[in-house]
C-alpha cells in the first residue's frame, strides 16, 4: 500500500492535485446519510485527530482482512498514521466526493502548517465498509481555486501566454510544481519556461532542456495507443475491466479472480 504523505507536508517537486470531482462540504455531509466509504474516511479522520490506540484500534478493525500481507505491513500502516498525525498537526475536513459506495476522495486541512490535501479511500467489494486502501496526496486550497478562475472569452496568445505563466509561477512559489511549460499551438511556441530545481539538494535549477523521468506518465500513452489499436467501433465501456474484452478477439482466457 504505497504512501505519499511526504509530497503533502514536505515542499517538493510534486505538481498538486487537485479535486476532480463534484465535492461536497463537510457542513453538507453532515446533513446526509453517508456511504460506507465516507463512514470509513471519517473514522480514518477521527483516528488521525485522536491517540496511539485510536490509530492502531483502527488499523486492527477497520481494514479489509487482506489490506495488510503481514503483521509487518499493519505495523507500517499504523506507524504511517502517527506520523501523519505528528506532522499535520491533525486532519480538519472541507469537502468529500464519494464515487459510489466504494470510494470517497475527501480534500482535507492540516492544523499545522496550514496545508491541503486529497484523502483517497476505497473500501473492499468482499467486505463491506472495510478499507481495501487509502493514500494521500498534495492538493490546493479550495478557495484560491475557485478565485483563480480562467479568464473567458478571446484571448490573444500574448494573454494565454501571462496567465500560465502566472499560474505555473504561483504553483512553483508554493512548492507545488517543478518542471517545464511548453504550450504551442500549430508550429508557433506560446510558453517555453521552467520551474523549480532539478535538484533540490544542489540547486541546480530546472531549464527548458532538462530531462525528466516520466515514470507512470506513459501509462496514459500506453492506453491511448491500446485504444487506437481496437478502434472506437470496440470502445462501449470505458469503465470495464479487462474480462469484459474476452468476447471481443483479444483472446483472454477468463479465470475466477479476487477483488478484495
Amino acid at each position: 500500500m504505497r504512501k505519499l504523505m511526504t509530497v503533502l507536508f514536505c515542499a517538493g517537486s510534486a505538481v498538486a492535485a487537485t479535486p476532480a470531482f463534484t465535492q461536497k462540504t463537510a457542513a453538507t455531509l453532515t446533513k446526509e446519510s453517508a456511504t460506507p466509504a465516507q463512514d470509513a474516511q471519517r473514522a480514518v479522520i477521527a483516528a488521525i485527530n485522536g491517540g496511539d490506540a485510536q490509530r492502531a484500534l483502527l488499523v486492527k478493525s477497520r481494514f479489509s482482512s487482506k489490506a495488510f500481507p503481514n503483521e509487518s505491513a499493519a505495523n507500517d500502516q499504523r506507524k504511517w498514521f502517527d506520523k501523519l498525525a505528528r506532522d499535520s498537526g491533525g486532519l480538519t475536513l472541507v469537502s468529500a466526493a464519494p464515487q459510489g459506495d466504494r470510494m470517497v476522495e475527501a480534500i482535507v486541512h492540516t492544523k499545522r502548517g496550514d496545508r491541503f490535501g486529497k484523502l483517497v479511500l476505497f473500501t473492499s467489494s468482499k467486505e463491506p465498509g472495510k478499507i481495501s486502501d487509502l493514500f494521500l496526496l498534495p492538493a490546493r486550497d479550495p478557495a484560491r481555486l475557485k478565485a483563480e478562475a480562467w479568464p473567458t472569452g478571446t484571448l490573444t496568445p500574448a494573454l494565454i501566454a501571462a496567465e500560465i505563466e502566472k499560474r505555473a509561477a504561483r504553483l512553483a512559489a508554493e512548492g507545488n510544481f517543478s518542471g517545464v511549460v511548453l504550450v504551442a499551438k500549430n508550429d508557433r511556441v506560446i510558453v517555453r519556461r521552467a520551474y523549480g530545481f532539478a535538484d533540490e539538494e544542489w540547486r541546480v535549477a530546472n531549464r527548458p532542456d532538462t530531462r525528466f523521468h516520466l515514470g507512470s506518465v506513459g501509462k496514459m500513452f500506453t492506453a491511448a495507443a491500446i485504444l487506437t489499436g481496437l478502434g472506437f467501433e470496440h470502445v462501449s465501456n470505458l469503465k470495464g475491466g479487462m474480462l469484459d474484452w474476452c468476447d471481443q478477439g483479444l483472446g483472454v482466457e477468463r479465470r475466477p479472480h479476487e477483488d478484495g
